[in-house]
């Protein structure tokens, strides 16, 4: 099993049979926002891997957007992307 975030594609490509994987976009999550205007910029401004790699716990792409809305530990998952942002 792969655990995946939504919005990342996939093709069997009909050539040579093999499946790739596209729009790694949003496979970190999202810096915090230091103004309150809506925009999307949760879909380019991301935390590094590094950072990401680092972390003791795994951070949710899905943090702080409305992708983590229906999230039941949405709290927990914003609240450590705010403080590994710092």
């Amino acid at each position: 099993m792969l655990v995946l975030i939504f919005l990342i594609l996939g093709h069997l490509s009909p050539t040579d049979g093999c499946f790739y994987l596209l729009d790694f976009a949003r496979t970190m999550p999202p810096q915090v926002a230091l103004t309150k205007e809506r925009s999307r910029r949760h879909l380019y401004e991301l935390l590094r891997p590094e950072l990401v790699k680092s972390n003791p716990l795994p951070l949710s792409s899905d943090s702080l957007t409305g992708m983590g809305k229906s999230d039941p530990l949405r709290v927990v998952h914003n609240d450590e992307v705010r403080f590994n942002d710092e």
